[in-house]
């Protein structure tokens, strides 16, 4: 009784800790722009690699949304992705959010 309560327990936590290494969290970008061009930086600062997607909105001076998007890009520890959105001169980028969100791998 005492090896199937061990196993059980076991079990218990191997899929408890499983199930949280695959969940995915909000990961921080560097949101950088001028009038016709928009960046979003996303550096893997951690120890593991990581598995990111997300976008790079940017509103114009008219009033239009702009989208750009990556998916499923790998990233190693000390490496770096970016997200680029462009304008043209004549309608600027007046406000560029991102929202990026990774998995471990």
């Amino acid at each position: 009784m005492k090896t199937f309560s061990t196993l059980i327990l076991s079990l218990i936590i191997t899929f408890t800790l499983t199930s949280t290494a695959q969940a995915g969290f909000r990961y921080h970008a560097d949101v950088n722009f001028n009038d016709t061009n928009a960046q979003a930086l996303v550096v893997n600062d951690r120890g593991y690699p990581l598995v990111c997607q997300g976008s790079a909105r940017g509103r114009t001076a008219s009033g239009e949304y702009l989208y750009s998007y990556m998916n499923q890009v790998v990233l190693y520890p000390g490496q770096h992705a970016y997200v680029y959105i462009y304008t043209n001169r004549f309608n600027p980028f007046v406000n560029v959010r991102s929202d990026i969100h990774c998995n471990f791998l």
